[in-house]
């Protein structure tokens, strides 16, 4: 998953896009939108705050199925936190469909390439051509590295808020509990410890490419394409 702080970034971005104007960039709607942003991560077991498919259960990676959340909770969309929780379930499903394939290639024993988690064994970097193991890939050498080594730059260089009145009403989501955002606020200093010059070595990622991506996803006109 693309980590808190990339999430945060996502939200902002989003939000950015928004006329000064808008319902969300209201301070009250600003703050529940930024929370629920982060709520669909609290939990440990993922596979039902993040609406995914039994079919995907045997792939490496698995992405929200964005309908079911709105068959579910179409009549709660008007309340802010729950527009950020499903915001953070269309940036996963964009991220884990179009921009995860640019950064690895999976193969199994032979080389062929594969999606089946069972099957692999290898992941070839496509920013180095390098291949290592997939165990080590999803690690902090590597990809979650890659997070820890952004973070500290994302917050200084957009300004991320990541103090947030956690005093926002659940309307009805079941999959999370609201209460725990507090903790995870909490979490988020200890993901501030790298220096920003870390963000410049990065063993996966392409900062400007991903950043770039990012800001072109998070906008409306964008969701609109994937949610109607």
């Amino acid at each position: 998953m693309p980590g808190y702080i990339i999430h945060l970034t996502a939200a902002n971005f989003f939000l950015n896009s928004l006329p000064f104007s808008h319902s969300l960039n209201q301070p009250k709607a600003k703050n529940a939108f930024l929370v629920g942003n982060l709520l669909p991560d609290t939990v440990k077991d993922k596979f039902h705050s993040h609406f995914r498919s039994p079919d995907t259960l045997q792939e490496i990676v698995q992405y929200p199925i964005l309908q079911k959340f709105l068959n579910k909770y179409q009549g709660l969309l008007s309340d802010s936190s729950v527009q950020g929780y499903l915001f953070h379930l269309y940036t996963d499903y964009r991220f884990f469909t179009e921009y995860m394939p640019r950064i690895v290639r999976y193969t199994d024993s032979s080389g062929r390439e594969t999606t089946k988690k069972d099957d692999i064994v290898w992941a070839e970097i496509q920013k180095t051509k390098k291949k290592i193991k997939v165990t080590d890939f999803f690690s902090e050498d590597y990809y979650y590295g890659d997070y820890t080594c952004m973070n500290t730059w994302l917050v200084v260089h957009y300004r991320l808020p990541v103090q947030l009145d956690t005093n926002v009403q659940n309307p009805g989501i079941e999959e999370v509990c609201y209460s725990d955002i507090s903790e995870i606020l909490e979490e988020l200093k200890s993901y501030l410890l790298m220096p920003p010059e870390e963000a410049d070595h990065l063993a996966v990622f392409n900062r400007k490419e991903l950043l770039d991506y990012i800001h072109f996803i998070a906008n409306p006109k964008e969701l609109k394409k994937v949610i109607d």
